[in-house]
């Protein structure tokens, strides 16, 4: 219409989808980081690991978002997910958790859950 404000109108073609859904085993998520383009890292308040590309379909087995990996990380939360800045592809990732005895661990997110 004459006179409409032009961000209305394109406001009107916004499509909205549900949100994806991360399952955590209960205690939710205590840290989470972006890996690349659609690839999200979360990780778990009991110790998981899980990688989501939320661009692929949702899954019904799982009950929310696209495909995923999960990987039992380390002894206690996973306090930390950092993706590595060289990493094509967003990857590499690295995760340390809450017990101070722990190692930072280093992952290839291509292999978590093969």
């Amino acid at each position: 219409p004459c006179g409409a404000h032009p961000r209305r109108r394109a406001a009107s073609r916004i499509r909205t989808q549900q949100p994806t859904r991360v399952r955590l085993g209960g205690r939710g998520p205590a840290s989470v980081a972006w890996l690349g383009p659609g690839l999200l890292a979360v990780g778990g308040a009991r110790r998981s690991l899980q990688v989501c590309d939320l661009r692929a379909p949702p899954s019904s087995s799982s009950g929310g978002g696209g495909a995923h990996a999960s990987v039992y990380a380390h002894s206690d939360a996973v306090a930390g997910v950092r993706p590595s800045p060289r990493s094509h592809g967003g990857h590499a990732l690295a995760t340390f958790g809450t017990n101070p005895g722990e190692p930072v661990k280093v992952w290839d997110g291509r292999m978590l859950g093969a």
